[in-house]
């Protein structure tokens, strides 16, 4: 009998559904309109993984395009210089090269970040640059980096609220048929007219303000949002006490939990969409907190093998990747280099 005590585990014991939160089981829960729009329309897109695709997909290239049109807006990078194969082909300007790569390494130290160094600064002085890191007073910053934070993670806000919704109810549902004593909170909240209005007026304010920058910029671009009827996804919000490290862990449970069900009680569930689905959740969240704290965390504790980089860290990366090409150009196309290449070309004209 000691022996079974030892043995017997509470979590595999089948409990009935009344020992849950909820007596309703999830199916039968009334639901808003967004998320009825999210289960019967959305959903097959963000568990087949086409929506984090499309998602990244769109944010690496607005990254990557906006970073060049600052450098050619602000400093008149010259992008034309850059031969296509510039291992076979001398670029038309050295001179223009070492303008760029000086241009391209100003930005990059105005964002630079350093190691957290134990010095004797006064806890005032440490308490001022956690409140605004001094990176946020250049102009790469205001300009470039601020604007496309509040770009990529309005999109990203939308997606984890979205996914947290699926995740919420499919792993809900697979509790409730199984009798896992395992309880998930839903991640999201309605919200009144008053709290959707003002999310929407300060969604219209930061695309107003974004217009406003084209605008000076003299480029042609799309008309000004106008304040219509509030959009869906103002309906509803990340509960204010919602903890998504507890969440993940409690869907990574019940998953456990079934898996472990004898083969002859339980159909065959492929959970792999699901966990990819969590997965995707966890890194756009990181890559939020990411942009955060940026140039206030210790990168050098940071694992080599971390997939995870916010938008900041692809600004840079994009500007690492340029100085890399032009450093690349004026060690491999010296004056040497170039005067054999023109003799080459020369004599191979010649002989024609």
């Amino acid at each position: 009998m000691e022996n079974e005590k030892e043995i017997y585990l509470y979590e595999d014991d089948v409990l009935p559904n009344f020992l849950k939160f909820s007596t309703i089981p999830i199916k039968e829960q009334i639901k808003s309109e967004y998320e009825q729009k999210i289960l019967k329309v959305k959903k097959d897109f963000y568990i087949s993984g086409n929506k984090k695709k499309e998602l990244a997909e769109w944010y690496l290239e607005l990254i990557e395009n906006q970073t060049d049109k600052f450098l050619i807006e602000e400093d008149s990078f010259n992008f034309s210089v850059i031969p296509v194969m510039y291992l076979d082909t001398p670029p038309s300007s050295m001179s223009e090269i070492d303008r760029d790569l000086i241009i391209v390494r100003k930005h990059m130290d105005n964002l630079s970040f350093t190691k957290k160094e134990n010095n004797q600064q006064s806890q005032q002085q440490q308490e001022q640059q956690q409140q605004q890191p001094k990176q946020h007073n250049t102009l790469i910053y205001n300009k470039l980096v601020s604007q496309l934070i509040i770009q990529v993670h309005r999109l990203i806000d939308i997606f984890i609220k979205e996914s947290l919704c699926i995740l919420y109810n499919e792993l809900s549902d697979l509790s409730d048929q199984y009798s896992i004593d395992i309880y998930l909170n839903n991640p999201l909240v309605p919200l009144n007219s008053i709290e959707q209005q003002e999310q929407q007026e300060q969604q219209q304010q930061q695309q107003q303000q974004q217009y406003q920058q084209q605008q000076q910029q003299q480029q042609p671009q799309p008309q000004p949002p106008s304040s219509g009827q509030i959009k869906i996804y103002n309906t509803m919000a990340l509960n204010k006490e919602f903890n998504f490290n507890e969440f993940q862990n409690n869907c990574r449970q019940i998953i456990e939990r079934i898996q472990r069900k004898p083969q002859n009680k339980m159909e065959e569930i492929n959970f792999s969409p699901l966990i990819e689905l969590l997965k995707d959740t966890n890194h756009l969240n990181k890559m939020q907190q990411y942009d955060k704290d940026f140039f206030l965390m210790d990168h050098s504790i940071l694992s080599a093998d971390d997939p995870v980089v916010g938008v900041t860290g692809f600004v840079l990366n994009r500007l690492h990747r340029l100085e890399n090409e032009l450093k690349t150009i004026q060690q491999h196309w010296n004056s040497t280099s170039i005067n054999s290449f023109n003799q080459n070309y020369q004599t191979s004209s010649h002989r024609r």
